[in-house]
């Protein structure tokens, strides 16, 4: 697992734990993580902040209430039950026939994983206008300025998908009939799981809905190489509200530490909530 997952998990469990014990916290946790669970947790991290955001092209936010809460079954199935979190990666336009094998290469480099580049430590540190501020004077005394691309490190699940995605736009952009089956139409949510198990033989590892849009905006001809212009990939995690005990001889707090490290360990197929 790399650092940048365990860093967001780490500040993700601390939230959760905190939204069941503190109902004003609990209420803000899930009305803007709705919204961007990342920034919710730098805003709420702490001074010197202990959880800042590693991705450049990635959210992570909340399921809309729409029955997607999460629940503990510790009865029943002895696990939180739920409806799979959801992956939405958007897909650029077609760059024409002649222009397609470096666009392909080009959006591998913006998204070497689909949670895209990581921040290098210069970028996490420092806002924009600073980080300029800093290029500049370097610059200015002829001081040779290290390259700020990190990569990150991603386990073989994720290269193995990231290779798939890649066969999946050169095929979109080829195919009329793969192009009509793999994309998710406004308020479609269906997993698209089984057409890449179809068109590639790729198996899902993960407890995820897998979905992919069209975007207009999406341009890898573009002269601009500014990473704030490309659509971010959306993580949408359903909301482990808090449980109750179903004994009624002991209280709540009793079940929540019980069902928070349950929470924390339902297995690889949930990189983004549990070990």
């Amino acid at each position: 697992m790399s650092n940048t997952i365990l860093s967001f998990k780490t500040a993700y469990l601390s939230a959760v734990a905190k939204s069941w014990v503190d109902p004003k916290f609990s209420d803000s946790f899930y009305k803007e993580g709705e919204t961007n669970i990342l920034t919710f947790l730098e805003d709420h991290s702490g001074t010197p902040k202990q959880f800042i955001n590693p991705w450049k092209n990635l959210v992570i936010n909340f399921l809309k209430d729409d029955g997607h809460d999460l629940h503990w079954d510790p009865i029943k199935t002895g696990r939180w039950v739920g409806d799979d979190d959801r992956l939405m990666i958007y897909f650029p336009e077609d760059p024409g026939v002649d222009h397609r094998v470096e666009a392909l290469a080009k959006y591998n480099f913006i998204f070497p994983t689909f949670m895209g580049k990581i921040k290098s430590n210069f970028e996490m540190l420092f806002d924009e206008a600073s980080q300029q501020v800093i290029i500049d004077l370097l610059n200015e005394k002829h001081i040779p300025i290290p390259s700020l691309l990190t990569m990150g490190v991603a386990d073989f699940d994720l290269l193995d998908f990231s290779a798939v995605v890649l066969r999946a736009i050169s095929l979109y952009w080829e195919d009329d009939d793969f192009k009509a089956n793999i994309i998710n139409g406004k308020g479609n949510f269906l997993d698209k799981t089984p057409i890449l198990s179809k068109w590639f033989g790729y198996n899902n590892p993960w407890n995820f809905s897998l979905n992919f849009k069209d975007n207009k905006r999406f341009d890898l001809k573009s002269g601009c190489d500014c990473d704030s212009q490309y659509p971010a990939n959306v993580i949408s995690l359903g909301k482990p509200k808090k449980p109750h005990n179903l004994n009624t001889k002991q209280s709540d707090k009793a079940m929540l530490p019980i069902a928070l490290a349950a929470y924390n360990d339902d297995g690889n197929s949930y990189p983004f909530t549990c070990c």
